[in-house]
């Protein structure tokens, strides 16, 4: 059963809004792009990113709005842990010209704080598509509970603890 609430379509436009201004800022971004994550999660992310237009017109299944936010969650706990350690010290901020150095400096300071703000947008979209879920399932058993993967959200968008994903 596809979903068309246009509450959802409003947060997913929010995170999609602060994911394309603030993770693809030029200083961070091949940084981010280097993190290890296979195809099929940059897809999961770019279905809630980059595909909202299509989506609103044939609407999403459960399990694709779940998928797209797992690997979301998978993103943010990675750029925790793989990029902000090493930023600051990576090719990308030191290649920075002199006039974009400051900026460069801004980018790797606010990542943390834009990855907090990210993963806040996330778990809220979360909790109202599981509301959407319960209520839309009401034989059938939510299909958030059928995804085992989804047990550790909660960790993936708050920890810093290496080994989950």
């Amino acid at each position: 059963m596809p979903i068309f609430d246009y509450e959802i379509f409003d947060m997913l436009d929010e995170v999609r809004k602060h994911y394309k201004s603030n993770m693809s800022n030029t200083f961070i971004r091949s940084a981010l792009l280097s993190m290890d994550m296979p195809y099929d999660q940059r897809s999961a992310i770019e279905n809630i990113t980059e595909k909202l237009e299509m989506y609103k017109n044939q609407g999403y299944k459960f399990d694709e709005l779940y998928i797209g936010i797992y690997s979301m969650a998978i993103f943010i706990y990675k750029a925790r842990l793989e990029v902000i350690p090493g930023l600051k010290r990576s090719s990308f901020l030191r290649d920075a010209s002199p006039s974009e150095k400051i900026l460069a400096d801004m980018a790797a300071d606010n990542l943390k704080s834009n990855l907090n703000i990210l993963a806040d947008r996330l778990n809220e979209l979360y909790l109202k598509v599981v509301r959407l879920d319960v209520k839309s399932h009401s034989v059938k058993s939510p299909v958030y509970t059928r995804m085992e993967e989804l047990d550790k959200l909660g960790q993936l968008l708050t920890s810093t603890v290496p080994g989950l994903a």
